[in-house]
């Protein structure tokens, strides 16, 4: 994960969610925000960003899972695998967004090359990944 960044803290997260657009797929559902002000949002402060227009070669990263997901280990795993999605995904995805993932219980169900189209098709209509 070269340029993403960790959403943390209660104001980032509660900023992306105010003012993201939400879009729910199979299992997962995600809020994206692109705007002027993504560098206040990010936790990790890096030294050389560059700004391009008005948005910046970052991408802020933020997964949320309730506990009625399941257990730990639930919750830990379907962490683990979004991230690896990301990595993935990581060469499409363009910068200069905050992104805040929430899986629901049937992401359980899917296995894993159908979450990946779940995540792809989702950030495709975000305007996140182009053709």
């Amino acid at each position: 994960m070269s340029n993403f960044y960790n959403l943390k803290g209660r104001r980032s997260i509660y900023e992306v969610l105010k003012r993201g657009n939400r879009l729910h797929g199979t299992g997962i559902r995600i809020t994206v925000f692109k705007g002027n002000k993504l560098h206040e949002l990010f936790s990790v402060k890096v030294q050389n960003t560059h700004e391009v227009g008005s948005q910046y070669l970052q991408i802020g990263i933020g997964i949320t899972i309730n506990r009625r997901y399941g257990s730990a280990v639930e919750r830990n795993r379907a962490k683990r695998r979004i991230r690896a999605i990301l990595r993935e995904l990581d060469p499409h995805i363009e910068c200069g967004c905050a992104i805040i993932l929430s899986p629901t219980v049937e992401f359980k169900m899917l296995d894993y090359q159908s979450a990946k189209r779940q995540m792809w098709l989702l950030l495709r209509r975000a305007g996140i990944i182009g053709q």
